[in-house]
């Protein structure tokens, strides 16, 4: 049942992730769910020619959940090196968000991804310079 609602909630965020990055100057030409190596797993990946989004989807994000993705964020091109001469970005998504994961997620330099409606938005506000990994 827990992988089930996983791939439900990405499901839910994947096809708004293009729209929302256009948004902000980075179209997003083609995403991909569930990577994994033996290194890595990545929820939800954004490309286009010369930058990756990887997206860390949770049901509940916590800050926890942001603590870790950090760790396994410089993971990720060795872990995937089709994608090691692209500018990488980290995302995390959460239908609910706890204990203020959103805000200490702006404060590592990570892209917010909440819900709007039917669809997604990014939550960072206008000044928000994202980190590079």
């Amino acid at each position: 049942l827990t992988d089930k609602w996983s791939r439900f909630i990405e499901s839910y965020i994947e096809p708004g992730i293009a729209e929302a990055f256009q948004k902000r100057g980075i179209p997003i030409h083609s995403t991909a769910r569930r990577m994994k190596t033996p290194v890595m797993e990545v929820d939800i990946l954004g490309v286009n020619d010369t930058v990756a989004v990887v997206v860390e989807v949770k049901s509940t994000l916590g800050v926890e959940d942001v603590k870790y993705f950090l760790v396994q964020l410089p993971k990720f091109k060795t872990a995937f090196p089709a994608y090691k001469d692209k500018t990488v970005f980290g995302a995390v998504a959460g239908i609910e968000i706890a204990g203020k994961a959103d805000e200490f997620a702006y404060r590592q330099g990570l892209w917010v991804i909440a819900q709007s409606g039917e669809t997604v938005t990014l939550a960072n506000n206008a000044n928000f310079k994202p980190k590079v990994w």
